[in-house]
């Protein structure tokens, strides 16, 4: 079978039989298709380990399409492999003749890979954040709930203004269309506040862009992009004088080693970051573990 054909099959398993989100189709779609842009119309037989593991070099040494100078992140990488094991996995499950999945190697980790940042750090960030006009206001309520909530860039993009923000309590809807609670602190609770005073339109979104209104904000009604949110965070970051990788997602990663660090029950964490699976969870403990040993020196030396 040729890999096009057997991609629109692949597609349909994912929709249907495994029942994922739209985004994970699209994402899935879009990882297959430079996949398969690279490999040419081959049938799905001709896929074996030397293959796969010339594709992964060739993400390794590929230039990032909008940031010049840098190479693909190395969770894309993660994410494009992760898919062709999931494109195997349907072809063996179909009966389709094809390369067992656990023959795709797994993602490229990398020691920095987890990047967050400390309280103090934080406060270094949204004291530079000038909050007298209404772009400031949005900007320091956007930096607060992801900091307070640890909620993905792309679920906060998604909330609307009809939320009841003084109960203290969001409903979300991560991964997967799950769906939990996540918790605001007192000053997320006021900066988002302060910032829906300034509001006078009705678009229904919680973060809109604040500049004129033009044919880009009429189409999503109003609400914040992803990238624009991204810009934000880079904002504020160079000046506070930060490293700069530090990214909208730091603040999940913050948020967990925060919580950890301050004596929060494993699985808890788990629980307000949405994960599955527990084990990734368990990826923030290598970052506090060092605290834990000279907590432990402290007290049993005695």
């Amino acid at each position: 079978m040729k890999i096009h054909e057997a991609g629109l099959k692949f597609f349909e398993w994912c929709e249907i039989e495994q029942n994922h989100s739209k985004k994970t189709v699209t994402n899935y779609e879009h990882h297959f298709r430079h996949f398969n842009e690279w490999t040419g119309e081959i049938d799905v037989r001709q896929i074996n380990e030397d293959l796969i593991l010339k594709y992964k070099k060739h993400l390794l040494d590929t230039d990032h399409a909008y940031q010049k100078n840098r190479k693909i992140k190395l969770s894309t990488v993660s994410e494009k492999l992760k898919m062709i094991r999931m494109f195997l996995t349907c072809m063996e499950k179909k009966s389709i003749k094809a390369m067992p999945p656990s023959f795709v190697p797994k993602g490229v980790r990398a020691s920095d890979r987890i990047i967050f940042f400390n309280q103090d750090e934080f406060k270094r960030m949204i004291d530079t954040i000038d909050t007298s006009n209404n772009e400031g206001k949005r900007n320091r309520a956007l930096l607060e709930i992801l900091f307070a909530t640890g909620m993905r860039l792309e679920e906060m993009i998604k909330l609307n203004r009809d939320i009841d923000i003084n109960g203290g309590e969001i409903i979300v809807q991560g991964k997967f269309d799950k769906i939990r609670t996540v918790y605001l602190n007192e000053r997320a609770i006021f900066w988002v506040n302060e910032y829906l005073k300034t509001r006078h339109d009705n678009y229904p979104a919680l973060f809109t862009f604040t500049r004129k209104r033009n044919e880009w904000t009429e189409l999503n009604n109003g609400r914040i992009g992803k990238r624009s949110a991204q810009e934000v965070v880079k904002k504020y970051v160079k000046l506070a004088g930060l490293r700069s990788d530090i990214s909208t997602h730091s603040f999940r990663h913050s948020f967990a080693t925060h919580m950890l660090k301050n004596g929060a029950d494993l699985r808890a964490v788990q629980m307000f970051l949405g994960h599955s699976d527990l084990r990734s969870t368990q990826v923030y403990t290598h970052y506090v573990n060092p605290e834990l040993k000279q907590i432990h020196n402290r007290l049993m030396n005695f």
